[in-house]
């Protein structure tokens, strides 16, 4: 895991690096529309980074959870190239759910600073009900909450 200083350094590296590029569109109407548009794609982005987090953790949960059964309580013979594997999925998906975060967060930094005003998400069309994020998930979920969501499909509390 990486410390506070660290990460804000990270991000605060690329809000400059993306304020540089910023100052390479002339045109400010142009200028604010990339913006918008860096702002929109990291945010959808970010959403699709989080069902696959919480895809992933149910299918190492699930591994896991097989394995105990087949042993049934016995340690001996766990397939552990299989968990491991399904443990490094996990661990991608985790560190490109929390690069996300931070992209989105320079984005709406980097917007702020250029049209004055907080980006706002566009509004969801009712056909984006039939998402599996919108199905699964009501479409509101953070980081912190994965883990919760991911026991939860595991255990077939939330229904497709």
């Amino acid at each position: 895991m990486t410390n506070k200083k660290e990460t804000n350094s990270y991000v605060d590296d690329l809000i400059k690096a993306k304020s540089s590029l910023m100052e390479m569109i002339e045109d400010p109407y142009s200028r604010q529309n990339y913006a918008w548009s860096q702002c929109n794609s990291t945010h959808y982005l970010q959403k699709k980074a989080r069902v696959n987090l919480a895809d992933k953790s149910a299918e190492m949960n699930s591994a896991i959870e097989e394995q105990e059964a087949d042993n049934a309580g016995d340690t001996k013979g766990v397939d552990d190239i299989r968990i491991d594997r399904k443990e490094q999925a996990y661990m991608y998906a985790l560190a490109n759910a929390q690069e996300m975060l931070y992209q989105h967060n320079s984005d709406l930094k980097v917007f702020k600073s250029i049209a004055g005003t907080e980006w706002v998400a566009p509004k969801s069309n009712p056909q984006d009900k039939k998402t599996a994020t919108s199905r699964h998930f009501g479409g509101k979920t953070n980081v912190a909450d994965l883990k919760s969501m991911a026991d939860a499909l595991i255990k077939g509390v939330i229904a497709q």
